[in-house]
């Protein structure tokens, strides 16, 4: 493999198109990209080449390569601003499944974004995909009725509880009058 500049590198990601559903290309220039560049040094410009990769191949989530970019974004300097920027231009599937993953641990801000800010904007994006909209809507919803439930539920509990509590009350003093 020749030896790019970071430059070449980046130039090389952000025109790469598959060949017959074949990203093993751009599996390669990454990983010579991470090599060479992301272990030394970060740049703002590589970070933001890579989340438009991810938003290009926005509903493509089975090659490792697109969970390879995700996971060594979010090890770099910055990367919170620009995840964020990223899913406002367009969420694809894989940083809205990351996002989900943030939701699930009760994670309110994103960088300086309020979760539902950001997903509010998400769903009213209009480069936003359908099923990534119908995916919000199912996915990060339940979470939040699952834990309605179970308030309902000790809440249910709570005042069946008091009431045996009271009817047993009743009892005894009846019995000691």
């Amino acid at each position: 493999m020749e030896n790019y500049t970071e430059k070449e590198l980046l130039d090389k990601i952000e025109n790469f198109r598959p060949e017959n559903d074949d990203f093993t290309p751009l599996e390669n220039l990454f990983n010579e990209l991470y090599d060479n560049f992301f272990k030394t040094n970060t740049s703002n410009k590589a970070m933001v080449a890579l989340f438009k990769v991810l938003e290009r191949f926005s509903e493509v989530s089975e090659p490792n390569v697109f969970w390879n970019i995700m996971y060594s974004l979010e090890d770099m300097d910055g990367f919170e601003q620009e995840y964020v920027n990223s899913l406002k231009r367009k969420a694809s599937d894989i940083t809205i499944m990351n996002l989900n993953a943030l939701f699930n641990s009760n994670v309110i801000y994103v960088g300086n974004e309020k979760m539902e800010d950001l997903l509010y904007h998400i769903i009213n994006n209009p480069n936003t995909s359908s099923s990534t909209v119908k995916y919000i809507k199912e996915e990060f919803v339940k979470i939040e009725e699952e834990e309605e439930k179970v308030k309902d539920e000790i809440e249910l509990e709570k005042k069946t509880s008091d009431k045996n509590i009271k009817e047993k009350s009743k009892k005894w003093w009846e019995f000691w009058k």
